[in-house]
């Protein structure tokens, strides 16, 4: 199995390139396509992991609204921890029919270099059993407590990379 992972734009996608994230996204049976079609625009970046043709893989990058981002902070129990230049990885999904073969790590080593040391986030189910240590495969830390909110009918998790204990608005996007 040959895997590539590459980065585009949503406006740089042809729209058979944005269905098919979009289904790749919906197989994971967390957000359905309407959802996904009129909140690609806002993503800074879109990652499609691919092999041969087919997009087996897909997650996007963006920036949330300061007023959501401050919700999630401040659900976690965290909000001193709120850095309104971190970045929401989010729709990280691989289809089901090709789990285990290392989509993930792969989608996640493009996502790493592409982010470098900037801030970034990202809100998971708490009890996904997809993702089996995000602690462990990369530099998360999880936010603060488990917590509910009107997003999702589930238990969430706020995990983060690049923050602070608490937000210094002098760092800006250097973390180091």
């Amino acid at each position: 199995m040959s895997l590539k992972t590459f980065i585009r734009r949503p406006q740089d996608c042809s729209s058979a390139l944005r269905h098919a994230f979009a289904e790749v996204v919906i197989s994971g049976e967390e957000m359905d396509e309407r959802q996904v079609l009129l909140g690609m625009p806002y993503a800074e970046v879109l990652l499609f992991t691919v092999e041969g043709q087919t997009v087996i893989g897909a997650c996007a990058l963006r920036y949330p609204k300061l007023s959501f981002l401050r919700h999630l902070f401040e659900k976690a129990g965290k909000p001193e921890m709120c850095n309104p230049h971190s970045i929401e990885e989010c729709w990280l999904s691989v289809h089901p029919d090709h789990r285990g073969k290392g989509v993930w790590a792969h989608n996640r080593q493009a996502k790493v270099s592409y982010l470098g040391n900037r801030p970034y986030h990202s809100v998971m189910r708490a009890d996904n059993l997809n993702v089996v240590n995000p602690d462990k495969e990369e530099k998360y830390v999880t936010v603060g407590t488990d917590f509910h909110s009107h997003i999702s009918d589930h238990k969430l998790r706020l995990m983060v990379v690049n923050h602070d204990p608490v937000f210094d608005p002098e760092k800006r996007l250097v973390y180091l």
